[in-house]
């Protein structure tokens, strides 16, 4: 599976910033960088193939947590079985399969909001 970290060229914030991990194949890409330093990015591309074996399913722990919300728009043999394996756990996921954008920025940009909207409705309604 490939992974990268985008990185945001912003001063550091008093505070972590929002761990985001996003599972799309169209985020592995060299010049894609984060909008703004309070949100750390992970893009997952995901198993590649049916041989290609993924953590979080065979073993229930996903090498890139901890991460605060997951956003997936993985297709394939294994995104199902990745999807429920993150429903098992306590982390916010959101399916973003839907998404018909193939620019990666404009993918980058959905997945964040995205990611925003679950948490906000996940932790938000708690106060």
């Amino acid at each position: 599976m490939l992974q990268r970290t985008t990185a945001a060229n912003s001063p550091p914030l008093p505070a972590r910033p929002l761990r985001v991990l996003i599972e799309d194949p169209a985020l592995i890409v060299d010049d894609l960088a984060t909008p703004t330093a309070a949100i750390d990015v992970t893009a997952c591309c995901g198993p590649r193939d049916e041989r290609e074996v993924c953590p979080l399913v065979m073993d229930g722990r996903c090498p890139l947590e901890p991460c605060d919300v997951v956003v997936s728009a993985l297709k394939g043999p294994w995104a199902t079985s990745v999807r429920a394996a993150w429903a098992q756990t306590s982390t916010p996921m959101v399916d973003a399969t839907d998404l018909t954008a193939t620019d990666p920025t404009e993918r980058l940009h959905h997945h964040i909001g995205a990611a925003i909207q679950r948490l906000w409705a996940t932790y938000g309604a708690m106060e």
